[in-house]
């Protein structure tokens, strides 16, 4: 059991406490579920009457049980009547999946980088890529900024075209362009679309590659990534292959990193940032919020995420603090 910002007589009596009726049945209902539990308010719920004597005293009105990973739970205390009803509640949500994130991801990580990188080209000359549709469409050229792999298992490709909202929707298949991201007007469009075919991302994110460029134009789709030494390029190039008609391997560069290396660096974040809050940062990245100027919003991009903005605010803010402090220690 890990306490903070509780005074410490209360805290060490808290395995005691939760052992007290009603406190097993509410752990035990969110642990099986998986679901949060909410106490709007212990002074007016007589069964909570046992814990008014410690809410008086600490000064809490409110408790809000939620799922924290693997085999955990979080246990928050408000200091007002339905402290946890609406957004917050949801933020308190969200914060248990950040914690249990984080400590899963901690006691699975391992080294995962070495010396060296292999970078990649391909060339996809196949009509029925997404990105290869869209130039062909527009006549110009087409750009992937990110892909984005989500906590639900699905991948967010971020694209920039000169084509129209009804021009990319008519050159994409039924449902391909979630929506537009772009506030701005200035001829060039960014969308969010999702691919048909998503196993060449999984397999370059399985074996912890990135993807630098995807650029279509003349009915080619330029493909340049990066893939970890211990990584297999083939498993990575036939996953590409088996997606897409005419791919082909047009370059392949072994890159030594220094020994103060970005991917160490990148192997630290990877470590420190959980996956929405990776998902938050580089949705953020790919979306246009750092361009200036801005071409979307917080708001637009929550929708995206179909969040509130205060729960996409707090991922992002979350991410962009852990990145600092690893660029700055």
């Amino acid at each position: 059991t890990t306490t903070a910002g509780v005074e410490d007589g209360y805290a060490a009596r808290l395995p005691a406490v939760a052992q007290t009726s009603p406190f097993p049945e509410l752990l035990a209902r969110v642990a099986s579920s998986g679901r949060r539990g909410v106490v709007d308010d212990v002074l007016d719920d007589p069964a909570w009457e046992p814990h008014r004597r410690d809410a008086l005293t600490l000064g809490f009105r409110s408790i809000a049980v939620v799922p924290a990973g693997e085999d955990r739970l979080l246990v928050v205390h408000g200091t007002r009547p339905d402290t946890f009803v609406g957004e917050d509640g949801d933020v308190i949500v969200e914060l248990g999946e950040t914690l249990g994130a984080v400590i899963d991801q901690l006691g699975r990580s391992q080294p995962i980088l070495g010396e060296q990188q292999t970078e990649v080209e391909l060339e996809i000359r196949d009509d029925s890529h997404y990105l290869n549709r869209l130039a062909a469409a527009t006549g110009a050229a087409a750009t992937v900024t990110g892909v984005v792999p989500t906590t639900d298992g699905t991948y967010r490709s971020f694209v920039r075209t000169t084509a129209a909202q009804d021009v990319a929707r008519d050159a994409l298949p039924a449902g391909a362009v979630v929506r537009e991201l772009t506030d701005s007007d200035d001829g060039e469009h960014l969308y969010e679309v999702r691919p048909a075919d998503t196993k060449p991302f999984e397999t370059l994110y399985a074996g912890r590659g990135r993807l630098q460029e995807m650029r279509a134009e003349d009915g080619v789709c330029t493909v340049t990534l990066t893939i970890p030494s211990d990584v297999s390029v083939r498993s990575v190039v036939e996953a590409f292959a088996a997606a897409y008609d005419g791919t082909t391997l047009t370059a392949r560069r072994t890159q030594a990193e220094p020994s103060e290396s970005v991917g160490t660096f990148r192997a630290r974040l990877d470590e420190a940032w959980t996956e929405r809050q990776r998902e938050a940062i580089s949705a953020a990245l790919h979306g246009g919020l750092y361009d200036w100027p801005r071409k979307t919003s917080v708001s637009t991009l929550a929708e995206a995420f179909d969040v509130s903005s205060p729960t996409f605010q707090y991922h992002l803010r979350a991410a962009e603090r852990k990145l600092v402090e690893l660029t700055l220690e």
